[in-house]
């Protein structure tokens, strides 16, 4: 199983966007293989630092795969190319 980390933070617009879709193309194409982790990074101030104006961000074996307002298929493409 490849653990997707997700870092979000509360009453963020775009992260629920972002992560409702993620969630949707996993479980919809039956990508058994991916999972999806949400990291708060209002919990951490190390993250706050890093990601202070970038969530939300899904980042995939230390690389940074979406960020933003991706589109779907920009997700099922950052999707695909982890498989």
């Amino acid at each position: 199983m490849a653990d997707l980390v997700f870092y979000t933070r509360s009453n963020c617009g775009l992260c629920d966007r972002l992560k409702a879709m993620v969630e949707a193309i996993i479980d919809g194409d039956g990508r058994d293989g991916l999972h999806l982790v949400s990291v708060d990074i209002d919990a951490d101030p190390g993250l706050i630092e890093q990601f202070r104006f970038r969530v939300p961000v899904v980042m995939y074996e230390d690389a940074v795969i979406l960020e933003g307002k991706p589109d779907e298929q920009e997700v099922r493409q950052a999707l695909d190319a982890i498989e």
